[in-house]
């Protein structure tokens, strides 16, 4: 009985839908915004100056291992850059305005899914992680603060192949970062602001597009 209904529907038993990639690895770059509260000090007016949305420049890499079914797990490495204006003072004897660098490194796991559209070159997937984050903050190149803690990522991007081996995708990024508490706490204690509120964690946005490789 099955061997008939096989030879009578011959389309049926030949239209698979095509295997997606076992293997991915993503090189990307674009814009990403620190969603979260940020408060830098201004040598100007020495005073603490809060920040919301501010954008910076991202680049990430992705290695991805997926089965036939599209469920798969990986890793994902992130690089966040973000310039914050530090106003015109004095550091030593030279005066001058200067810029805060943050800087934020993130290396984790992954578990991914990822799927086709119909029979179509077209892909989309998907990815949550947790693993290390650190966060430097310089001061025109020099590095005040230096800490780490967890970070928590997230991931949802599309993508076309261009051949079986090379595609071209844009991903859209979460990431959430747990750090030790900078030196500001007390200071922000005393203004009265919360300093729970995007003191001691960030969360950033990113838009980011680039390479895809399969194999």
């Amino acid at each position: 009985m099955v061997i008939l209904m096989t030879a009578s529907l011959p389309g049926m038993a030949g239209a698979q839908r095509p295997e997606i990639p076992s293997n991915v690895v993503k090189l990307d770059a674009g814009v990403s915004f620190i969603a979260s509260k940020v408060y830098v000090y201004n040598l100007g007016d020495n005073s603490i100056h809060q920040h919301t949305w501010k954008p910076g420049f991202s680049v990430k890499m992705d290695y991805e291992h997926f089965r036939k079914s599209g469920w798969g797990f990986g890793v994902n490495v992130m690089y966040h850059n973000t310039n914050f204006d530090a106003g015109y003072g004095a550091i030593g004897y030279v005066e001058g305005y200067y810029e805060y660098q943050f800087t934020q490194w993130y290396f984790g796991p992954c578990a991914a899914y990822r799927f086709r559209f119909g029979d179509s070159k077209w892909m989309g997937d998907v990815s949550v992680g947790m693993g290390y984050a650190q966060f430097s903050e310089g001061l025109d190149g020099g590095i005040t603060e230096h800490y780490g803690g967890l970070g928590v990522s997230w991931r949802a991007g599309i993508e076309y192949m261009l051949s079986p081996n090379i595609g071209l995708g844009v991903d859209l990024t979460s990431l959430m970062t747990f750090v030790s508490q900078p030196d500001y706490s007390n200071t922000l204690k005393a203004l009265g602001k919360d300093e729970s509120d995007g003191v001691n964690g960030f969360y950033r946005l990113g838009l980011m597009a680039g390479l895809r490789i399969y194999f």
